[in-house]
């Protein structure tokens, strides 16, 4: 008897652990051939997509800080633009310009930037002296300087020409410290605009020259070794009663 109950409990006990081991192997196993897990591999691919968004990101900085690099502010003269400095390779407009040839050599001028053929393309420059072209931007600045009146636009100054366009000219030289001109400020009563303006303010300039005998223009430059205070008043007071009769404000 004792025998038959010691076989039964090892029969029981075998089959405890042969279910038990089924019930292992029938376990769900969530790793793949290596042990990894699919939501690691999840976050891997998580993580590459996070690099690669960050690399476009920066990229996107990148490009953004050279653009805002890449050009230079002009505050001379209350003008206050922004350009592409000279040197800088460029494209062409959708609607080029037309070409303006000076010395051999073809130019491009719109937005008042100049460029010129490259070997990598369009190369921002300076324009040569004495090259004429028939507009100039809308955002131009009239300058007058020893009563001429100049147009200024990034860094480069320009005169009106008598046949119609615009001539770059040199820069205009410095009023002297020693007899500096009387200064006066203009207002259009009658809504006259820049252009108007600076017109006027030449003609009325050539007009109280020949009236006095006296040219500013002459003494920035110096062409004139001597002033006459006298000769100076006769000028200053020809100009504003030229200037009042168009129809502007003299102080």
């Amino acid at each position: 008897m004792k025998l038959h109950l010691h076989a039964a409990r090892q029969t029981l006990l075998a089959l405890s652990m042969a279910m038990l081991a089924g019930a292992t192997l029938a376990a769900p196993d969530d790793r793949g051939p290596r042990g990894d897990r699919p939501d690691r591999a999840e976050r891997h691919d998580d993580r590459r997509v996070e690099r690669r968004d960050d690399r476009r990101d920066d990229r996107r900085d990148d490009r953004r800080d050279n653009r805002r690099d890449d050009r230079w502010f002009d505050g001379a003269h209350g003008h206050n633009r922004h350009y592409v400095p000279p040197g800088r390779v460029v494209p062409l407009p959708p609607r080029p310009p037309a070409p303006v040839w000076w010395g051999g050599v073809s130019y491009r001028h719109w937005d008042g930037v100049w460029a010129t053929p490259g070997p990598r393309g369009w190369i921002t420059v300076r324009p040569p002296i004495g090259i004429v072209i028939d507009v100039l931007p809308d955002w131009r600045t009239a300058v007058v300087i020893g009563g001429l009146t100049y147009w200024y636009v990034n860094g480069i100054y320009y005169r009106d020409r008598s046949g119609g366009g615009y001539e770059v000219v040199p820069p205009p030289p410095p009023q002297p410290d020693a007899a500096p001109p009387e200064r006066s400020f203009v207002y259009p009563r009658q809504g006259q605009g820049a252009q108007q303006q600076a017109s006027d303010e030449y003609e009325c300039h050539r007009w109280a020259t020949s009236q006095s005998g006296f040219d500013p223009s002459g003494v920035a430059t110096g062409q004139s070794n001597t002033v006459s205070t006298t000769g100076r008043g006769d000028y200053q007071r020809a100009r504003a009663a030229c200037l009042e009769g168009r129809g502007y404000t003299v102080r």
